[in-house]
């Protein structure tokens, strides 16, 4: 589009009503990307109605407002009137400024969600830490769908988010994935901001490897050494040590290799619950025996007791003859 069609474009703005006004900001926004210096010039006015609630075209002189900003390298601007006008964002779109805005937005959310209050600030003062948060949720949604799965874990792990995590691992395609799931294994135990973050995605982890029909084995050796839960891998152990004979196989070799890196503290624990889990079965085991012993032993009292009956009373007989 030439200069002077731009221009005019932009004179015409003060011009007509406001459906005429919307009409010519969309134009303009197609246009924003190569002409954004011309249309700063208009920037107090697009941004006097990207505030007004009234004003039909509001979200779309919000996205100009926001593309001249991020143009004019004013990232912080760009992102609080993108939030204004996240709902004619495409994130699928992957330009540039979409790449720039979805960047920063999850910067200032990683800030907020690892507790620098002072990066949401802004934000908060201008009742924008919702549309942060539903902008964010809308790129997560985006990965997701494009199944940008390594990057999403990455982002899901620094923003502390559990249920993006399992999000992902539910998803039935993973189930042929072995290199993705200790890929998850390994993001967590190094990158998560917090002991509990690290504790509850390793555990989510787990619970995914324990519902699967294959056996992820080095990826749940690694978490469940780092996940450092005594009930968590001693359900594991039982489970592979009463299964089948590979399972049996496996269970020893599970126990070796964290037994080789583990915690003592840890292992004690792991020993503790083992030994209860013997007990009972050995108490169980000796009840059982005992209840048999005494089973068989009324059965022969029922035998025996109506021949003793008859020859008690055959003495007796015989006796008063």
């Amino acid at each position: 589009m030439a200069l002077g069609t731009a221009a005019k474009l932009i004179g015409q703005l003060e011009e007509g009503g406001e459906e005429r006004r919307v009409k010519i900001l969309e134009n303009v926004n197609s246009m924003v990307d190569v002409f954004w210096p011309e249309i700063s010039l208009l920037m107090e006015k697009i941004e006097e109605w990207a505030a007004d609630s009234s004003f039909k075209g509001r979200k779309i002189a919000s996205l100009i407002a926001s593309k001249v900003h991020y143009y004019s390298g004013s990232d912080s601007d760009a992102l609080i009137y993108a939030l204004q006008a996240q709902d004619i964002i495409s994130l699928e779109e992957q330009s540039d400024y979409v790449i720039a805005i979805t960047s920063k937005a999850l910067l200032v959310y990683t800030a907020w969600r690892n507790e620098n209050v002072e990066a949401f600030g802004e934000l908060e003062s201008r009742n924008l830490h919702e549309d942060l948060i539903s902008f964010i949720n809308k790129a997560f949604d985006c990965f997701i769908r494009s199944r940008r799965y390594y990057q999403t874990v990455g982002i899901a792990v620094d923003t502390r988010r559990n249920d993006v995590l399992k999000r992902i691992l539910d998803d039935a395609t993973i189930e042929k994935q072995l290199h993705f799931i200790s890929y998850c294994v390994d993001v967590v135990t190094e990158f998560a901001p917090t002991v509990t973050t690290r504790k509850d995605m390793l555990l989510a982890i787990v619970k995914r490897i324990g519902a699967s029909r294959r056996t992820y084995y080095s990826a749940l050796c690694k978490a469940l050494k780092h996940l450092e839960d005594p009930k968590c891998l001693f359900d594991f152990l039982v489970r592979f040590a009463t299964g089948s004979e590979r399972l049996t196989v496996m269970a020893y070799q599970l126990a070796i290799d964290i037994y080789a890196g583990a915690p003592l503290i840890f292992l004690q624990q792991v020993g503790r619950l083992i030994n209860r889990y013997a007990q009972k079965k050995l108490n169980l085991a000796s009840l059982l025996t005992t209840v048999d012993r005494k089973r068989a032993g009324f059965s022969l009292l029922r035998l025996e007791s109506p021949k003793r009956i008859l020859q008690r009373s055959f003495h007796e007989v015989s006796a008063e003859r």
